[in-house]
């Protein structure tokens, strides 16, 4: 993983949503493949004698642990206020030294030759893409109610 190439690593700070619907499944993942523990939900951390101070949120109040490093971090989502960046941090941050990293380089698995994928919808019929041209309003008016109609929905 990358974060084995960065090489001496002891935390790894996740944001609180990404593409898994804020699932919290990527964090989780790379704990995973890491072998690390890892702690969602993290409001607040203090570093102290041998690890970490970690404030959390639970349902119904806070929890408070002290964690080993090596470990995965999960923000929760009200952890703080996002700054909106000045346009000097805007042009310094495109000044700022960067590493390309290929991912062949990375010496991940291989991933599965196939992978299938079954979505399905909860409620309501199914939708019949019917398309109306709005060049000329008043026929698209006539052609939508009559979509409409053919569909029982009028």
């Amino acid at each position: 993983s990358l974060v084995r190439h960065i090489g001496d690593v002891d935390v790894v700070l996740a944001g609180d949503a990404s593409a898994d619907v804020a699932a919290g499944v990527v964090p989780s993942i790379v704990a995973g493949d890491l072998g690390w523990p890892v702690v969602a939900q993290v409001t607040g951390i203090e570093a102290v004698d041998g690890g970490l101070r970690i404030t959390r949120s639970i349902p119904g109040g806070v929890e408070i642990l002290k964690v080993a490093t090596p470990v995965v971090l999960c923000s929760a989502a009200d952890a703080v206020v996002a700054r909106v960046p000045g346009m000097k941090d805007i042009l310094s941050a495109g000044k700022k030294a960067s590493e390309q990293v290929s991912f062949a380089s990375l010496a991940l698995p291989t991933a599965p030759e196939a992978v299938e994928a079954t979505v399905s919808r909860a409620g309501g019929p199914a939708r019949r893409g019917v398309l109306v041209d709005g060049a000329d309003p008043s026929s698209a008016a006539t052609e939508l109610v009559h979509a409409l109609r053919s569909a029982g929905a009028l």
